[in-house]
């Protein structure tokens, strides 16, 4: 089995990592995945909505029955309800406005790039070597296998490396910098050379045929390594979008909180009013 029998294999990761690449540059991707899978945007929105619909409306509040409670008069009250429901409408609309920006950084994965980047290049390089691949019963193809595999083994360190380091903007040891795409070009292109030393020293040792007796599940697990990053950045969005909907909820219960402290308080004046009401009530019919 050679690397060309996977030629559709890789030339699909190709494709859809610089399409990664792409999209995630021009549309930002992750963004668009919170939005249109876990639906934030949304929720963002119902959320503010069932808040601002749980309030009393201020129309309710101005025809409120007016009062003289030991000689203030409830007209005072009033306005203050009704000054603290707008501030209260502002500060939904607000929150709004702050928890869609929140999502926007809470879904950005930029290591996702770099890594699609460097899982292209890698199915580039596979395509190449194909090239030089022998075929038929005696075909030597150890030197293409030993080669291949140091690849896989830098691209191995280097997926797991990122998608450790994760969305961190500060560069590692001023150098690994997950977020810009020159650092994959240029580490790729620096493991490549060190891999042609690599495979110097040791095409004439064990390990080629160490290498040919794994080959089959070497290959394998290589095809499986050009795909794994839409795996792993997906995890990695799905526990972003967790914790952008547990900002949502926490955030919400706040503002439900003070829609009902404010809705009692109205509540309490209406009770007011009411119980003056017929106070007053009884005091004309005592006076008749």
């Amino acid at each position: 089995m050679e690397i060309s029998n996977f030629s559709s294999l890789i030339e699909v990761g190709v494709t859809l990592n610089i399409a990664c690449v792409a999209i995630e540059y021009v549309k930002s991707y992750t963004s668009v995945l919170c939005n249109q899978v876990f639906n934030l945007k949304s929720q963002i929105e119902s959320s503010c909505k069932e808040c601002l619909d749980s309030l009393i409306d201020e129309t309710t509040i101005r025809n409120l029955p007016n009062a003289n409670v030991n000689g203030s008069d409830t007209d005072i009250i009033k306005e203050r309800l009704i000054s603290r429901r707008g501030s209260l409408v502002s500060e939904i609309s607000n929150k709004e406005k702050t928890l869609k920006e929140m999502i926007k950084q809470v879904c950005e994965v930029k290591n996702i790039s770099s890594i699609c980047l460097w899982f292209s290049i890698l199915g580039l390089t596979g395509l190449f070597l194909m090239g030089f691949e022998d075929s038929g019963e005696w075909a030597d193809n150890s030197g293409i296998h030993l080669y291949w595999t140091i690849l896989v083994l830098f691209s191995i360190i280097f997926s797991v490396l990122g998608w450790i380091r994760g969305n961190k903007e500060e560069p590692l040891l001023k150098v690994i910098d997950y977020c810009s795409l020159r650092f994959s070009i240029f580490t790729f292109i620096a493991c490549m050379i060190i891999g042609e030393v690599l495979f110097h020293f040791l095409k004439t040792s064990i390990l080629v045929g160490l290498v040919e007796s794994w080959w089959v599940e070497i290959l394998v697990f290589s095809m499986f390594l050009t795909y794994s990053n839409f795996i792993a950045s997906s995890i990695e969005v799905w526990n972003r979008a967790k914790k952008g909907q547990n900002k949502i909820i926490k955030e919400k219960a706040s503002l439900m909180d003070k829609c009902t402290e404010l809705n009692n308080s109205i509540n309490s004046l209406q009770g007011v009013g009411n119980v003056a009401a017929m106070l007053t009530t009884d005091v004309v019919a005592e006076e008749e």
